[in-house]
């Protein structure tokens, strides 16, 4: 059978229901065994604004967006204006003749659906446009009504009780029209798969909806956090799931609150963390210094969005890593990863929340508008993949005849008393060491209410015993074990650091971060395909960076292309700075997502001029 690979377009004005058609034809899709992957290209504004979603199908696995758009469909005449650029002549274009007219730029096979026209007329209920226009492309897809209105029920549509019987009316006229249309024109794109045949259980699932399971898995208890766009329907999702699972969530007045909140909860014993973007985070540098000085355990997903300020809020960009390594005043060393997709933020999360119990530090997830909002099938999660870490604790104390407490060894903290008595709950008190000086770096941190070692987690510098001390002499200490704790996880498997792609004896290196990875691999079996060799370098570390793996990349290839999603090459400045090597960059910084193709031209004129 030959391969199957489709990529259907919607494009019309914001909040009239095209996202809706975009995800249930992706779920429609998943539940039929077929691999998803889709995106979406959004205005800032609630209502109102062009619209875009974009669903890739294949009897394979999807790893970008797709650079082809096989099926077009514009709702009026500016989302016609804006697309039309994209289409080939092999692209099918449908459009409302109510509100768009085609001209010479439109491919030889355009069709006119008046959606419009039969949601108002037919169905009477303009508000089942949406459904009428699933139902078309489910005709031309082959699937049969019956399996449509099966999924119907199973879908969002069927929830709204006033609309339901409108709704199954589109379904109705949707497939009328659908399978006149593809009566006249033989335009069916039928699916390469059995509705009703058995397959793999999958998901289809967004990377935020992947990194809130991820968070319940590690053992998430405590949210804070407030509204910012891509990051919303990460608090969104714990709103309706944190409290089943005996969890906390408050919604702050800001980002400050916020971050300050989860310092509290996490010093209070429960694993926490919040959400935001680059605004978001700017306003929580200096709490984040606090956490790495108080060493505190926490995570902070950034899931980044286009330009300084507020920017772009709807398009991704992979702008904030130096914020998110170097932004701090004075040196407050912190972990910083970056998910590469959808199944990938389920894992990467657990890790985050391991490293940060481990390490007692704040540790930041990078991801992006892209991969926040785009859909991906994935398989079930493997919960016995990434065994859950807790923080380092002192022993509990264990109950004496007088009433005063010992260590878990039934010594005393402070050692015997000259005669031969436990210490008292105050000596035992002051003895405890909270920052105390050890081989790792990392120290027990009791839990107050749990430990008998009361002690005041200050911003100030400290000693071992949390106590005020500015002398030049702690100064150094405290800050040579802040920075031995943090840089033990390089010692962590190579596997949570760095991953690698492609033949070792290839001569040309490419390395990228996050979102990145899809495009670079279907890239890359392009390249393989006409015969040239690529070797692909994939930081999920990003600070400490993994110097050890990245070196012996570097040592392996002739030449490095960083690609990124930004302007400056952020990534790339880091490890010119790190590792004095030069390298070509390939920058985009549109708002939106690398394409495969885009990758594989750039990486071929450069294999074919070497």
């Amino acid at each position: 059978m030959a391969h199957f690979d489709l990529t259907i377009r919607l494009a019309g004005e914001n909040g009239e229901g095209l996202l809706t058609v975009g995800d249930q034809l992706a779920v429609t899709m998943s539940r039929m065994g077929l691999q998803v992957y889709t995106f979406q290209n959004l205005p800032a504004e609630i209502k109102g604004g062009a619209s875009m979603a974009q669903l890739r199908v294949s009897d394979t696995p999807v790893l970008s967006p797709g650079d082809k758009i096989d099926i077009l469909e514009v709702w009026n005449q500016e989302n016609y204006e804006i697309h039309i650029s994209d289409v080939s002549e092999d692209t099918i274009l449908l459009y409302d003749p109510n509100e768009t007219t085609p001209d010479e730029r439109a491919p030889r096979r355009s069709y006119p659906i008046p959606l419009d026209k039969i949601a108002r007329e037919e169905i009477q209920a303009i508000r089942s446009k949406n459904v009428v226009a699933w139902s078309i492309f489910l005709a031309l897809l082959g699937v049969e009504k019956e399996t449509a209105v099966l999924q119907f029920h199973k879908s969002r549509w069927s929830k709204r009780k006033e609309s339901l019987e409108a709704n199954l009316k589109a379904i109705d006229a949707g497939y009328a029209y659908g399978e006149k249309l593809v009566e006249e024109s033989g335009i069916s794109m039928r699916l390469p798969v059995d509705p009703h045949a058995e397959h793999d259980p999958q998901m289809i699932l967004t990377g935020n909806t992947a990194i809130g399971m991820g968070s319940l898995a590690a053992g998430l208890q405590f949210y804070a956090g407030y509204p910012i766009t891509p990051a919303s329907d990460i608090m969104e999702f714990f709103a309706k799931q944190l409290p089943r699972f005996g969890g906390v969530i408050v919604q702050t007045e800001d980002e400050i609150a916020a971050l300050a909140a989860v310092i509290g909860a996490s010093f209070a014993g429960r694993k926490s963390m919040t959400a935001t973007s680059g605004p978001g985070l700017s306003l929580m540098v200096e709490e984040m210094g606090l956490a790495s000085m108080e060493e505190i355990p926490l995570v902070i997903v950034d899931a980044m969005r286009g330009g300084p300020s507020t920017g772009m809020p709807t398009k991704p960009e992979q702008g904030d890593l130096e914020l998110a390594v170097y932004g701090r005043h004075g040196e407050a060393p912190r972990i910083v990863m970056a998910p590469t997709d959808v199944a990938d933020c389920f894992y990467t999360t657990i890790q985050a929340f391991n490293l940060a119990e481990k390490y007692q530090s704040p540790v930041l997830l990078l991801s992006d508008q892209h991969l926040s909002h785009r859909s991906e099938t994935v398989p079930p999660f493997d919960l016995e993949r990434v065994p859950k870490v807790e923080r380092l604790l002192p022993p509990l104390p264990e109950a004496s005849e007088n009433g005063h407490g010992a260590d878990g060894n039934g010594a005393s903290p402070n050692g015997a008393s000259g005669n031969g008595e436990k210490a008292s709950a105050k000596e035992e008190a002051h003895a405890y060491e909270r920052y105390a000086f050890t081989e790792s770096g990392i120290s027990p941190m009791a839990i107050p209410g749990v430990h008998n070692h009361p002690y005041v987690a200050t911003g100030l510098e400290h000693n071992e015993h949390a106590h005020i001390d500015y002398s030049p002499r702690m100064h150094v200490l405290m800050t040579h074990k802040r920075y031995q704790k943090i840089n033990g996880v390089l010692d962590e498997p190579a596997e949570l650091l760095v991953k690698e792609f492609g033949p070792q004896d290839a001569e040309l290196g490419v390395i990228v971060w996050g979102s990145t990875q899809g495009p670079l691999l279907e890239a890359m079996q392009r390249l393989e395909a006409k015969g040239h060799k690529v070797q692909a370098l994939i930081p999920r570390m990003l600070s400490p960076l993994p110097a050890k793996q990245i070196q012996a990349f570097l040592d392996r290839v002739q030449q490095v292309v960083v690609v990124e999603l930004n302007y400056t090459g952020q990534l790339a400045r880091m490890l010119q700075a790190e590792f004095c090597r030069p390298v070509l960059r390939f920058n985009k910084y549109m708002g939106m997502p690398f394409t495969a193709g885009e990758i594989e031209e750039y990486l071929e004129s450069i294999l074919v001029s070497s």
